[in-house]
């Protein structure tokens, strides 16, 4: 707001009395002795004045006495902001219009310093310097596949940068992500915060489910919708942090895509061996990318070998996480290292837009320090990942077309070696990939292999309301927080059959088991399961059967009554179960007769057999009885019993 601004209708009344005591204030200001000049030297103060009338009469008489009012405040509060003496400050303090004096503070923006992974690929050697040499038009026109288990959707790091994805497991889905994982990826290659190429646009393919598990054939199925809705001549970036046993076909994809133009950048894997088994690892046209620590070591979990192209930071990275639209978490692995060179690429591509995706790889890599890793594994080339600050618009570096190679370490072990193999030309393939409705064996996982979640505790079962050949199941979850993706699976016994819920809340978390026997008595136990692992199977439930509402069950039989020659004052009845119908028997309802009156009725029992308990002796006892099914309908009554002497 400028000082020369005043607020909307204010009428300008000044106190006399005002007038004097601000006047002396500013009079007193002026016409003091000058200070020695470490006593006169100005800093800048917010002074809180307790009118309007107050701020506007001050910055009057303190310009016009020589004094320094950089702008009036009238909105926050009543008040300016001034450049003032310490003497002048002492005078202020000391007038009663006056409420507050402070410091005008430097203050700073709320960003954090750069991942140590950023941190470290815009400088040749360590250490750290605790900054990023960034251009925010990074990424700038590039478009991003984020093949994995898809994007948080609302989180803040990729606001207004998100384009329609695919969901390859959910019929209609929209690729918002349910583990994190992919949305940890996303972030280190365009996040605002996390990520090197902020102004990249993103898109989720997700092939990978909330536990972050796949197939083969489904990230195949993911490639093929890439290839189908890459826009041709638009730079493309496509990001697999994830990976499975070595698969031609899955290697054949990664080709095809290079070959539409898209940049491929994969994961080299978490087992501590050789890259060139596992796929897409040992894709030949892809970048493959191996994992470092903040010391340049390679990570003890990283593959290694000749089909790797390069190293990046892997080992505790923080990025973007499911859980709300600032979550984030720190996690290892070559999962962690692929996108900071996505990201790369991306900066890449925006500044050499018709880059082919060979050249992007020659660029990348010949432009990565040299020699610098250590213990990199037998064959692998020893170059770390390198940003240059000067890829920018108008001063684009020219990739080499022929970079020098990169030092390997020597074989210490027989390892394999990556093959060449030539694209096909690029056709639309003869046969559309489909996922099968039988999964493969193949289940390419995320490469992150530390800082799993704690297994989840043991579900109580709370709640089993039974239906028509099914029943709903209900359970809690104690030390549930939300942060980690987790399931509960009922189970009946006997059968066998499940259903499993996602957990929502400590409480309610409910899903249907059907398939059941009506008549039958089933109990459920519960298990509940996240990334961590599985907890320990829960208590049986209360027994429940299943039935058919609009049914009633059948009649008992044979009911018999008898004294109990342990109490003299006691009867017991007994019946033969009826065949249910299809109902479901939730209980049997009695009535009994006594020396020929009515005796009284009972209700609720859920056995074949009642004790029947009389204050005097020598009665004369029968009975009847009837089954019900849970909603009160019930079914005709039964022959009277046999009649009991009790006493």
């Amino acid at each position: 707001m400028s000082g020369e601004m005043v607020p909307r209708g204010r009428r300008v009344s000044v106190l006399v009395s005002l007038t004097i005591v601000l006047l002396s204030v500013v009079s007193a200001l002026s016409l003091s002795t000058a200070p020695p000049a470490s006593a006169s030297a100005r800093s800048s103060y917010i002074v809180t004045l307790r009118t309007a009338n107050d701020a506007q009469l001050f910055r009057t008489r303190m310009n016009s006495s020589g004094g320094v009012v950089t702008e009036v405040l009238d909105s926050v509060f009543n008040g300016v902001i001034a450049n003032l003496t310490a003497a002048q400050v002492v005078q202020l303090r000391r007038d009663p219009r006056v409420v507050r004096i402070e410091s005008n503070k430097v203050v700073r923006t709320a960003e954090l310093p750069p991942t140590w992974g950023l941190d470290r690929v815009d400088q040749r050697a360590l250490p750290l310097d605790s900054s990023f040499s960034i251009d925010a038009r990074w990424g700038g026109g590039v478009t991003v596949y984020i093949v994995d288990t898809g994007i948080n959707l609302g989180h803040s790091e990729f606001s207004g940068r998100l384009l329609p994805g695919h969901d390859v497991l959910t019929i209609g889905g929209n690729g918002d992500d349910c583990n994190g994982h992919g949305t940890h990826v996303a972030g280190t290659v365009a996040g605002v915060t996390y990520g090197i190429a902020r102004s990249a646009r993103l898109v989720p393919v997700r092939v990978l489910d909330c536990l972050g598990g796949g197939t083969t054939a489904g990230v195949i199925s993911g490639i093929d919708w890439v290839i189908e809705h890459h826009q041709a001549g638009v730079p493309a970036v496509l990001n697999m942090s994830l990976g499975g046993t070595h698969s031609p076909s899955l290697n054949a994809a990664v080709d095809r895509a290079v070959a539409d133009g898209i940049t491929v950048v994969v994961a080299a894997g978490n087992e501590n061996a050789d890259a060139c088994r596992v796929s897409p690892a040992s894709a030949a046209s892809a970048i493959t990318v191996g994992a470092t620590t903040s010391t340049d070591q390679r990570s003890t979990f990283s593959n290694f070998g000749s089909c790797l192209d390069l190293f990046a930071p892997g080992s505790s990275i923080t990025s973007a996480w499911v859980g709300g639209p600032g979550a984030s978490n720190t996690i290892s692995g070559t999962s962690m290292a692929s996108p900071h060179v996505a990201g790369v690429a991306a900066a890449y591509l925006s500044v050499w837009t018709a880059s082919t995706p060979a050249e992007v790889s020659a660029g990348l890599v010949g432009a990565s320090t040299r020699g610098v890793v250590t213990n990199a594994g037998p064959a692998s080339p020893n170059g770390l990942l390198y940003v240059d600050s000067t890829w920018v618009p108008g001063n684009l570096p020219i990739p080499p077309t022929n970079p020098e190679p990169l030092p390997t370490a020597p074989p210490t072990a027989p390892v394999s070696t990556r093959p060449v193999v030539t694209p096909p030309p690029p056709t639309a393939p003869t046969v559309p990939i489909t996922r099968p409705t039988i999964p493969p064996t193949t289940r390419p996982q995320p490469t992150t292999t530390v800082r799993p979640p704690s297994r989840p505790s043991t579900p109580t079962v709370d709640s089993v309301v039974a239906g028509n050949r099914e029943a709903t199941v209900s359970a809690s979850l104690s030390g549930f927080s939300g942060q980690h993706y987790t399931t509960i699976t009922f189970t009946s016994s006997p059968g066998g059959r499940s259903c499993t819920v996602t957990v929502s809340g400590s409480r309610n978390n409910s899903c249907t088991v059907t398939g059941l026997t009506n008549g039958t008595t089933y109990t459920f136990t519960a298990i509940a399961e996240n990334a961590g692992g599985r907890s320990g199977t829960s208590r049986q439930s209360d027994p429940v059967v299943p039935f058919d509402e609009n049914r009633t069950p059948g009649t008992p039989s044979n009911p018999s009554a008898a004294p109990d020659r342990s109490s003299r004052t006691t009867v017991r009845f007994t019946w033969s179960p009826p065949r249910d119908n299809g109902a479901g028997i939730a209980e049997y309802r009695i009535e009994h007769r006594r020396n020929n009156s009515f005796g009284g009725s009972e209700s609720r029992i859920t056995t074949n057999s009642y004790d029947l308990r009389f204050q005097t002796r020598g009665n004369l006892i029968t009975f009847r009885v009837r089954a019900c099914n849970a909603r009160g309908s019930c079914s005709s009554w039964s022959e009277w019993s046999n009649v009991a002497v009790v006493g």
